[in-house]
């Protein structure tokens, strides 16, 4: 049976199509099979996504959108994230003591990386010398945290970096007040309670607990709530007129460190509310941070998961 002319019409059409689309499929075809090819030759190394440093560049801070260059002079916490991986590119900041990676959208650090040691940890550097908390002016006005929208918030301006950590240099521990290493957290019973006590800590891991080294990765989450309906929603609050900065619901920390050597590996996640000793939020994470942590097989040169807020 003839087929009707709006058919008849179509099939030319519909023939170079298909030829287009054949003459595509293996042109990726082939592609993918060139680059698998290539993958066996020459094994995927991590080290392959950080671009060597060129000899002209005279070191500083950077702000770069995808894998940075790792400038002359740079704190020795990268070492950490070349062993371990960086968690992610995103408006990378490399200062003096830290090595940051900033959200403009949460107006809150990705994560923060530091190194702790008795050299970092030492020092003429003093709290009372510096200028106080800031605006990081590296970002644009209109994308960064500003004093004002922390400003009767109810709300500290929370380190992720402490400065009790950088005291081995004034500048570092100046950097430390910047508002892309803050992030809001409740104050009474966390910042000025457990989380103050999270810090001193990993301080003492170096001080008394027999590491040379501690590298720390800490950062904010945002993380969903079950309602009554049984369903997941995201909740909470939003600091500044209009408002900008976001308030994390959790904090994580992590501690990566290899096995062969005196460096301390653990994990934790936190809420933002304070955790008193012994409260019933506080085990149940400490609950689900010892699973977490059994299965990727997280923990300390000791063979156990730390246990911080009975430390102190």
């Amino acid at each position: 049976r003839r087929a009707p002319k709006s058919c008849e019409r179509m099939l030319p059409q519909q023939v170079v199509a298909a030829c287009s689309s054949g003459l595509l499929g293996a042109a990726i075809g082939c592609f993918i099979g060139m680059r698998r090819a290539e993958n066996a030759a020459a094994p995927f190394s991590s080290s392959a996504l950080i671009p060597a440093t060129p000899a002209h560049y005279a070191g500083g801070d950077m702000v770069l959108t995808g894998a940075p260059i790792l400038p002359a002079q740079m704190p020795s916490a990268v070492a950490a994230l070349q062993w371990a991986g960086w968690p992610g590119f995103d408006n990378i900041r490399f200062r003096e003591g830290y090595v940051s990676s900033y959200n403009r959208q949460t107006r809150n650090p990705n994560w923060v990386c530091e190194h702790l040691c008795k050299q970092t940890l030492n020092g003429d550097a003093n709290r009372k010398k510096s200028a106080g908390f800031a605006e990081d002016d590296v970002d644009p006005p209109h994308m960064r945290a500003t004093l004002n929208d922390f400003k009767n918030s109810g709300y500290d301006r929370g380190h992720l970096v402490a400065a009790a950590d950088a005291k081995f240099s004034q500048k570092a521990m100046d950097e430390t007040f910047l508002l892309s290493n803050i992030s809001p957290q409740v104050g009474v019973g966390f910042n000025r309670g457990y989380w103050e006590r999270m810090e001193r800590w990993c301080r003492n891991l170096v001080f008394g607990g027999g590491y040379s080294d501690v590298f720390v990765i800490t950062g904010p989450l945002y993380l969903p709530h079950v309602a009554k309906d049984g369903n997941y929603y995201m909740h909470h609050r939003v600091l500044g007129k209009p408002p900008m900065v976001h308030v994390p619901t959790h904090f994580f920390q992590g501690h990566p460190g290899a096995a062969d050597s005196q460096r301390a590996r653990d994990a934790y996640s936190r809420p933002r509310t304070g955790c008193g000793e012994g409260g019933s939020e506080c085990r149940r994470w400490r609950a689900r941070a010892v699973r977490r942590l059994a299965i990727a097989g997280a923990t300390d040169c000791a063979g156990r998961v730390c246990c911080p807020e009975r430390a102190y």
